[in-house]
């Protein structure tokens, strides 16, 4: 048996908790719950050069400039060599630009750069574990 709709005012005059609960619901105390722990990302401007994650491989592919900003800045009109993409800040993030990039130092790595680290080993003393077989 299907439920009857009864309109929004009809309700709140049957029933005044209802009043409270929609209040409740669509006011400022769930926008507050829902970017409770989120993370503040700063904005790009337009020219940005920026990488993108792919949505099919997630990976992180570099090349892209922001071409365009829409929503207050929540997602970006993106060019790649492959074509322009709309995409969230979320799957944004700078690139390192031609001075912020690592520069490899002059000084070549010593002889034990590339060796494996030693493994470090609890100093307590080990027995070996005395087994009993059925039969004896």
């Amino acid at each position: 048996m299907a439920a009857a709709q009864v309109p929004l005012e009809v309700a709140i005059e049957q029933f005044p908790a209802l009043e409270l609960k929609v209040l409740e619901i669509g006011g400022a105390a769930t926008k507050a719950s829902a970017s409770a722990g989120g993370v503040e990302l700063t904005p790009l401007k337009r020219g940005d050069e920026v990488q993108f994650q792919n949505p099919l491989t997630r990976r992180w592919d570099s090349g892209a400039n922001v071409k365009e900003v829409h929503d207050y800045g929540r997602s970006y009109l993106i060019s790649t060599p492959s074509g322009e993409f709309r995409r969230n800040r979320r799957f944004l993030r700078r690139s390192c630009g031609p001075d912020m990039q690592a520069t490899p130092s002059s000084n070549p790595p010593g002889p034990n750069a590339y060796l494996a680290p030693v493994l470090r080993r609890g100093s307590r003393k080990r027995t070996k574990a005395v087994r009993f077989e059925a039969g004896q």
